[in-house]
């Protein structure tokens, strides 16, 4: 029974191996692969996708409903393409091909960063807010540039910040989280 069973296997095995399925000079047609996103959620919290919970390292394809809550932003990576940094508080659809890439706000700002060769478009519900410009690396910002001038002024007294003098406290808050301070005292005056 095993000597019979055996060879109809690898016959069987074989048969389904056999070539002449494609004929040479054939053209074949192959769907091409759909491009996608990585998404990037701060602190790895969860956004929603599609109605769905979503967070660090999802897949987002064309034409996705990203919504994001009250403090918490994403970045969603498309590769060749650039990137869209989604704020806080925001709700938009994200729509892209091979070279093109499409936000379209509900509420809400992005930041969208076209790399060489891709058209990007920010889309809010008064109208287009911009295009990039396909023959070079381009941004289209709808998110309003952080301010530091409250900060300066609730937070600096005529002796400036911690003592350092009002110059060295506006240089502290205006370079941000990566600022070093370091004090320097003018020579021949002690404190």
């Amino acid at each position: 029974m095993l000597l019979v069973f055996v060879p109809g296997q690898v016959y069987v095995g074989v048969s389904f191996a056999e070539p002449g399925a494609v004929v040479p000079g054939e053209s074949v047609t192959m769907t091409p692969k759909q491009p996608m996103g990585i998404l990037t959620t701060q602190g790895n919290n969860e956004i929603t996708v599609n109605d769905t919970y979503s967070t660090s390292g999802a897949t987002i394809l064309s034409r996705a409903r990203i919504e994001t809550p009250a403090g918490v932003s994403a970045i969603v990576s498309l590769g060749s393409r650039g990137t869209l940094e989604i704020q806080p508080n925001t709700k938009l659809t994200v729509e892209f091909d091979q070279s093109t890439v499409k936000a379209v706000l509900t509420e809400g700002c992005v930041n969208l960063r076209a790399k060489k060769g891709t058209t990007g478009e920010v889309v809010s519900p008064k109208g287009s807010t911009g295009k990039t410009d396909p023959s070079q690396d381009d941004k289209v910002e709808t998110c309003p540039p952080r301010r530091t001038e409250a900060i300066v002024e609730a937070g600096v007294g005529a002796d400036g910040l911690f003592r350092l003098g009002t110059a060295a406290a506006v240089a502290i808050i205006a370079g941000g989280v990566t600022s070093v301070a370091v004090p320097v005292t003018p020579r021949g005056v002690l404190y």
